[in-house]
């Protein structure tokens, strides 16, 4: 089974983040840290491969 990954990005104004972080006001944030890995000559980016390490932190945030 392949593993497929789809992500949306988008930029929200302040008055969006603020009525987002309200609606999901119970929902105890995740603090994610990524690091993207490659060969010196960039072979996996040449073979449109990603490698990529993810941490996580769980921790409430209110000061955004």
């Amino acid at each position: 089974m392949k593993h497929l990954e789809i992500e949306m990005k988008t930029l929200l104004s302040k008055e969006e983040y603020d009525r987002l972080l309200a609606q999901f006001s119970e929902v105890t944030p995740v603090t994610q840290k990524n690091y993207y890995l490659d060969t010196p000559d960039f072979y996996l980016r040449h073979h449109k491969i990603a490698m990529r390490i993810r941490t996580f932190r769980y921790k409430r945030r209110t000061d955004y």
